[in-house]
């Protein structure tokens, strides 16, 4: 057995331990990882634009868009997992969201400083994502 080199339209390389390493699907997503196999750089390109996200640990992300404006991601930590992300922006804007869980742990809300829900998240039921909902309604429970 070995690990699946195409598919679904892709191709897909391995490294030798066993570490995803690049999708190509006409986007192409490649993957950087560090001394313990923890990511640590990903590349995503769409024809002329790419996305370039840094890792530092689970907490940390600094992400570079294809418009130079980078993002400096601080996930809040609490005993569930993460609980809040506070973006800091190059273009000096600031956001804080507030992700939501349900009983099994997924993310099904994501929240912005008021309470409004930016985004909703619905899952079958083997845990598989089957949509997204963006709203701007107020979370009052």
């Amino acid at each position: 057995m070995g690990n699946v080199l195409t598919g679904a339209g892709r191709a897909l390389t391995w490294s030798s331990s066993n570490q995803l390493q690049k999708v190509q699907a006409g986007p192409c997503s490649e993957f950087w990882f560090g001394a313990a196999h923890e990511r640590v750089i990903q590349r995503d390109t769409s024809g002329t634009n790419t996305t370039t996200t840094i890792y530092a640990g689970a907490q940390y992300e600094q992400v570079t868009n294809p418009d130079g404006v980078r993002e400096y991601k601080d996930y809040i930590m609490t005993p569930l997992g993460r609980t809040a992300v506070h973006t800091v922006r190059s273009d000096s804007s600031v956001e804080t969201r507030y992700l939501h869980q349900d009983a099994l742990g997924s993310i099904d809300a994501v929240t912005d400083e008021w309470g409004r829900v930016e985004k909703r998240f619905i899952y079958d039921a083997r845990g598989k994502r089957t949509t997204t909902v963006k709203s701007r309604e107020r979370v009052t429970s």
